[in-house]
């Protein structure tokens, strides 16, 4: 049978259990150096505890009587005061409370121009002194009206006056600018939808993927192109190299290969063409020249 430490035996006596003669008969025969024959009980109590030999330890509830310790046990218990500490605050700060935050400074105030951007108050006062409805008010009248508007949307001024004239700035309402959507159909790869224009067509940005779409969905889009380069050879030719380089990106699709070969052979039956502008006037220089 394993012996009692000193520790587990004092333990006892504390819970009220131990036998305090086996106690000190065994301190003494284990420090015979510190203790004679004539020490007490609460000498010999007093001597270990300062040697730390022995603790108070489980009067406090952190040791079981195993003498190890229940972290779970006093971990629960902080817990629980915890929450019963946190179910007693209250809710809501008092009304003391929220009338000290504003109490220095009030921060919340929006039309305070310190609680307001630097650069959109700089933006929005040079924004209102060039439009033409404010050429007679003052200073502090214009000011007045920047914080006003500051006030109501932050950004204002990033939306209507981000250039410095009124009503031009930053909207979801304009190309680009608005959300971005999900490319579908058959070119989405490309990442171009089809193009559903029916004039004023730009060759120089027109995409290969588009034209062929617009082939089958959009026969007036093809019209318009062809009416484009009718009468320019560079610009026909810009076309075409743009419908062979797409062709050879995606040399493996026969349907596209298919169609990029229609299509430029659609180009080519045009009507007959003549070159640019450009090439005209350097073929006049070029003959003006030789005279």
């Amino acid at each position: 049978m394993r012996k009692q430490t000193l520790q587990e035996q004092y333990n006892l006596i504390v819970e009220g259990k131990g036998n305090v003669t086996a106690f000190h008969k065994q301190a003494l025969k284990q420090f015979p150096h510190l203790f004679t024959a004539q020490s007490s009980f609460d000498q010999v109590v007093n001597v270990l505890k300062q040697k730390s030999i022995i603790s108070e330890m489980v009067a406090q509830g952190l040791v079981s009587n195993s003498s190890e310790p229940n972290f779970f046990e006093i971990f629960n218990t902080n817990m629980a005061k915890l929450n019963e500490e946190a179910k007693a605050e209250e809710k809501k700060p008092t009304k003391e409370v929220t009338d000290l935050e504003t109490k220095g400074f009030d921060y919340k105030d929006k039309k305070n121009i310190d609680n307001q951007s630097g650069a959109e108050f700089l933006l929005g006062f040079y924004v209102e002194s060039r439009n033409a409805k404010n050429v007679d008010k003052t200073v502090e009248e214009i000011r007045n009206i920047v914080v006003k508007n500051l006030s109501k949307d932050q950004l204002h001024y990033v939306k209507s006056g981000q250039f410095g004239v009124e009503g031009v700035g930053y909207s979801e309402d304009h190309p680009g600018l608005g959300k971005t959507k999900e490319v579908k159909g058959k070119y989405a790869s490309s990442g171009m939808e089809p193009v559903k224009l029916s004039e004023g067509v730009d060759v120089y940005t027109i995409n290969a993927a588009s034209y062929l779409a617009a082939m089958d969905n959009n026969p007036n889009f093809v019209k318009n192109i062809a009416k484009e380069v009718n009468n320019d050879m560079a610009k026909k030719n810009i076309v075409i190299k743009k419908l062979k380089s797409y062709a050879s990106d995606n040399e493996n699709d026969t349907e596209i290969q298919n169609k990029v070969e229609v299509a430029i052979k659609g180009l080519n039956n045009a009507a007959p063409m003549r070159e640019s502008k450009d090439a005209l006037v350097k073929e006049i220089l070029k003959r003006l020249a030789g005279k």
